[in-house]
């Protein structure tokens, strides 16, 4: 499948010219007209439209500048205590360059662009080549950002030491469970960090002064950009904050959902697409869902909610969010025709 970054941005999507994954551009909503009506049938109702807003609010377009020229692609703010921090795929910004020449749009709702606030990627907190994710500060934040009630993900950030040959060095990480194993996942702060040496992990719970250790196990897979730093004895504040998470309108522990995405298809104002769940699918390194919601180049980090279901795990990031990776022209998926013509990937925030 083929990443979902355009190297061209339009204004409207009538003015798209031979899209290699759409015949036609009919079944993308305005984000500003998603109404009751658009939901899936069991799930028609007020609050889950408020909710699906407020989420979509926070769904911006990125354009990085690269040497031969600007890519587009989609991104989610979150919150990290005081820290706000977009959240994309690897392949949209991958490095500190990147980041740096990174522009963020926000509230790019209509073709006017009245309502545009834009600000510019900072400092890069963490990238994945393998999870295909990353996530960096931005500055300025809209004060209309800074208003929004956003679960604050800070009991989920590890203090990590780690020691070697007499000497140590520090950074950060975000805990998560992978397999029914917490891990935390870190920057590599050195080319010399390996499976060798030994680290201290701690997490501080708010209003304490006194941070409280996990237990080391192992360092994990390591690559070029980060890796994963296995524990166990985690406090007991850090497993209730990764339930506290939950706040979609429909129960936890549903499987069958209804997938919808909000994007920015081939750079153009915040658009809505819904599908089907084909399957959801884990590896060693993610947590994938097949869908068949329709993505263009440009949709990529766009966001993507599991409309009245959910995976397994609820972590770090609401684990009924994804975000959009790849997608292909398909007429069926494993034998089985699908409806729009579209077989995307979409990964799970919780892997």
């Amino acid at each position: 499948m083929d990443f979902e970054v355009a190297d061209e941005a339009f204004p409207v999507l009538s003015d798209v010219i031979n899209c290699r994954k759409q015949d036609t551009h009919d079944d993308f909503k305005d984000f500003v007209d998603l109404d009751v009506d658009d939901l899936p049938v069991k799930h028609r109702n007020e609050q889950t439209l408020k909710y699906i807003q407020s989420l979509g609010n926070r769904v911006v377009r990125l354009v990085v500048e690269k040497p031969a020229g600007a890519i587009f692609g989609s991104g989610v703010v979150f919150r990290v205590g005081a820290v706000f921090i977009i959240l994309t795929n690897d392949h949209v910004v991958g490095c500190e360059e990147d980041v740096k020449n990174c522009k963020i749009e926000f509230f790019y709702h209509d073709v006017t662009r009245n309502a545009v606030v834009t600000s510019r990627g900072q400092k890069m907190l963490g990238s994945s080549n393998f999870q295909d994710r990353c996530f960096f500060t931005f500055s300025p934040v809209p004060p209309a950002i800074e208003d929004m009630a956003m679960f604050d993900n800070s009991e989920l950030v590890a203090d990590i030491t780690y020691s070697k040959d007499g000497s140590s060095m520090k950074c950060n990480g975000y805990v998560n469970m992978k397999d029914d194993k917490w891990l935390v996942m870190a920057p590599l702060p050195s080319p010399d960090i390996g499976e060798d040496c030994f680290c201290e992990v701690a997490f501080t719970q708010k209003g304490c002064d006194e941070p409280q250790l996990a237990t080391f196990v192992r360092i994990l897979s390591t690559e070029d950009k980060g890796h994963y730093i296995e524990i166990t004895d985690v406090p007991e504040f850090v497993k209730s904050a990764s339930l506290a998470s939950w706040v979609a309108p429909w129960p936890m522990g549903c499987k069958e959902f209804t997938p919808m995405v909000i994007h920015h298809p081939h750079g153009v104002y915040k658009k809505v697409t819904v599908g089907k769940m084909l399957a959801v699918e884990s590896d060693s390194v993610v947590d994938k869902l097949y869908h068949t919601a329709k993505t263009c180049p440009g949709s990529s980090g766009g966001l993507v909610i599991t409309v009245g279901g959910d995976s397994s795990k609820y972590f770090a990031y609401p684990a009924y969010i994804c975000i959009h990776c790849q997608g292909d022209r398909a007429s069926e998926f494993r034998g089985v025709p699908t409806e729009t013509g579209n077989v995307n990937v979409s990964l799970f925030n919780n892997s």
